[in-house]
């Protein structure tokens, strides 16, 4: 017998919910007692816009300040939170003379064609690294310079490299008020900032954990800057500190699996024939890749778990001449576990 009641309810409850219209809810951000009237940025990478090896023009329009700013709705602040653009026409600039990374298609040494970072051009714009900018653009509201150390907040930009690397940035001479004396931290308290997005310490910790250095405790006169950071603002002003997120998570640090290396029993017997004398021994499937470590016997050993293969190895040298097998990874391109 069939069950009238139930149908009547089936069509009831569909006519209920094609009748009911969703409703869009609209949150308007609020700045509440926040004071827009000033803002400035100190910080890294991040904060200056540096992005595919880098700095340029569309990475800056993507600085971490410049987009929280756009949702305060930046253009009805005071002073307007200008930054040291490039050409929008350059291909970038870094410290090594190199431009921006661009995706292309690259053939490696197995000759197979794939999508891979490549240069956007031989060399970057190196006028947009050397010349100084502020008198024709400043003064500028964001600070923020690719590879901050922490002690470079109040240290003398210098606009002479023969100052040495501890308190020569070219960067920081680029967009200092004055480039042979001037320091981010002058900078900024000549703005009277109302308020201070500051970020340190990221970019210092990036190139130690690249470089397989033990950091050890930040540098006392940075780490006290950081944490006192609104103390170089009004004593009524306000600001955000950010935090330094775990580095070892990133691609660059966990692309490259510690036991990579994948071997049929052909070529599990011609390694072994190779390593069995120093006490190293393989199996067929994976394994882990050698590397150099002078504190071994014959100076090599087999990368283990939890150390990491960093992403600027050499990949070539990986699948087409024995790196990482017979021919050990250098340990510039491997954080140990200590």
């Amino acid at each position: 017998m069939i069950n009238i009641n139930r149908y009547i309810l089936f069509f009831v409850v569909i006519a209920i919910v094609i009748s009911c219209k969703p409703k869009k809810l609209s949150i308007l951000p609020v700045l509440g007692d926040v004071d827009t009237t000033t803002i400035v940025a100190i910080g890294g990478n991040s904060f200056a816009g540096y992005s595919d090896d880098a700095l340029h023009r569309e990475g800056q329009e993507y600085s971490i300040p410049s987009i929280v700013i756009d949702r305060m709705g930046g253009t009805n602040f005071l002073n307007p939170f200008t930054q040291p653009y490039i050409s929008s026409s350059s291909v970038g600039i870094n410290l090594n003379g190199d431009s921006k990374l661009i995706m292309a298609y690259k053939t490696d040494c197995n000759n197979e064609t794939s999508l891979s970072p490549v240069r956007k051009a031989i060399s970057g714009n190196m006028s947009d690294l050397t010349n100084s900018v502020y008198s024709t653009d400043g003064p500028f509201y964001n600070l923020s310079v690719p590879g901050l150390d922490c002690d470079e907040i109040n240290n003398i930009s210098s606009g002479d490299p023969a100052s040495g690397p501890l308190t020569y940035n070219p960067w920081i001479a680029r967009i200092a008020r004055d480039p042979m004396s001037g320091t981010l931290l002058s900078d900024a308290i000549d703005l009277n900032p109302t308020f201070l997005f500051l970020s340190v310490g990221m970019d210092e910790i990036v190139e130690l954990a690249r470089a397989g250095v033990d950091p050890g405790p930040l540098n006392s006169a940075g780490a006290l800057i950081w944490f006192s950071g609104l103390g170089i603002i009004a004593d009524d002003a306000q600001g955000v500190i950010s935090t330094v997120p775990d580095v070892l998570v990133s691609p660059y640090f966990t692309a490259i699996p510690y036991n990579g290396l994948e071997l049929d029993a052909d070529q599990a017997t011609t390694i072994n024939s190779v390593f069995n004398p120093l006490g190293i021994t393989f199996q067929v499937g994976e394994n882990g890749f050698t590397m150099e470590d002078a504190n071994e016997p014959f100076g090599v050993r087999k990368i283990v778990e939890g150390e990491l293969i960093l992403l600027s190895v050499p990949l070539d040298s990986i699948k087409c001449y024995g790196m990482g097998s017979i021919v050990p990874i250098p340990d510039k391109y491997v954080l140990s576990l200590d």
